[in-house]
């Protein structure tokens, strides 16, 4: 009897979350994105992250033109500008960094729903969801105003393309894109490229174009940074 009570809450579960397939990943980053709105709003009330604060002022300098002799530790100008600008547009740089942050994080937990899904079922993909949203790395970049959840983005949106089971040009060309916005950020992306690009040569040198799929995605990756390198 307990047998077949398992056997049909199984069925039952799983049939759920078949019909549901499309329904719970969005579930999911939804809930995600209003208990992390909750915490940053509520009970994150002071601005006191030093990377944000020098992110900001850094972001000023450069968009007033004053760039001699001003350096960023391992960052791009990405992060800066972008704070900046939204600082200034919001008149509040501390809410900027907020919105750059719980945004950041809720795009990694909604990608990473499907990044999964590109190699296994919808039951994996899932359980790997739920494990992002309850990380507490991506709660913590989530919450607090950084220059770390933006880079991990577009390195999320980048492995989104690069793990596709049919990978087309444009595919190929989106991946050295978004690698290349990640770049303006945090220089870490150079090693997903040389990742990507080492699969590519070992695995698929055959496939799409040859040789010419790294390429395709070196260029657009070059093109992506070329700014950042200049200045």
């Amino acid at each position: 009897m307990s047998s077949n009570y398992s056997n049909i809450k199984n069925i039952g579960t799983a049939s759920f979350i078949s019909k549901n397939q499309l329904l719970l990943p969005i579930i999911i980053t939804i809930v995600f994105f209003i208990v992390i709105s909750y915490i940053s709003f509520y009970h994150h009330l002071t601005f006191t992250e030093r990377d944000g604060i020098f992110y900001y002022f850094v972001g000023e300098e450069i968009l007033k033109g004053n760039t001699e002799d001003l350096a960023i530790p391992g960052a791009g100008i990405g992060g800066p500008v972008l704070h900046a600008l939204l600082g200034n547009m919001l008149d509040d740089p501390f809410l900027a960094g907020k919105i750059i942050s719980i945004f950041g994080g809720t795009g990694i937990v909604f990608l990473s729903y499907y990044i999964t899904r590109n190699f296994f079922e919808n039951k994996i993909a899932l359980l790997t969801q739920l494990l992002f949203a309850v990380n507490a790395k991506i709660v913590f970049l989530s919450i607090m105003v950084l220059n770390e959840i933006t880079p991990l983005f577009f390195i999320f949106v980048s492995l989104y393309f690069a793990t596709k089971k049919k990978r087309t040009v444009s595919t190929l060309i989106l991946v050295g894109v978004f690698l290349g916005i990640s770049f303006w950020f945090r220089y870490q992306s150079v090693v997903v490229l040389i990742s990507f690009l080492i699969f590519l040569l070992i695995f698929e040198r055959d496939k799409i174009l040859k040789l010419k799929n790294i390429v395709l995605t070196t260029v657009p990756f070059i093109l992506m940074t070329s700014p950042v390198l200049a200045f």
